[in-house]
């Protein structure tokens, strides 16, 4: 979390930690609340993460919480990720697919797709994907 505070960077986990250690569980709940101040960036990480489940967790803590309408809102807050919405999303490996990856949040999100696995993306093509983002024109479904 240091490297995070001198980058004022945020961290988010997403997903179902409770299948981790508690050890472990305090680790990133502690990194977490530590970089909480932190901005304008953020970095997601999603830990025993599935966009399906995260949709229905949602789903089943708004069932418990009211008895009308839900808005679009209030069923975000719910969700793993809360408020976070990620303006782009870059895919490694050649896989073209979201494969239940952040379905709800990724409606608006520039999307790339690279053949470079993960590990061996270097900083220059990631910078090239960055120029790209600048040039898209983003309309938010509208």
């Amino acid at each position: 979390s240091r490297t995070l505070k001198r980058k004022d960077t945020r961290l988010k986990i997403i997903g179902d930690v409770s299948s981790f250690s508690k050890p472990f569980q305090r680790a990133i709940s502690d990194a977490e609340k530590e970089t909480k101040q932190n901005g304008p960036y953020t970095l997601a990480v999603a830990l025993s993460y599935g966009g399906q489940n995260e949709i229905l967790e949602a789903v089943n803590r708004l069932l418990v919480k009211k008895a009308e309408k839900v808005t679009k809102e209030e069923f975000q807050k719910e969700m793993w990720a809360g408020e976070f919405i990620p303006d782009m999303c870059l895919r490694t490996g050649g896989e073209k697919r979201l494969s239940n990856f952040l379905l709800w949040q990724l409606a608006y999100s520039e999307l790339f797709f690279t053949d470079t696995a993960w590990p061996a993306l270097t900083e220059e093509e990631f910078a090239s994907l960055l120029v790209e983002y600048s040039h898209r024109k983003r309309n938010f479904g509208k």
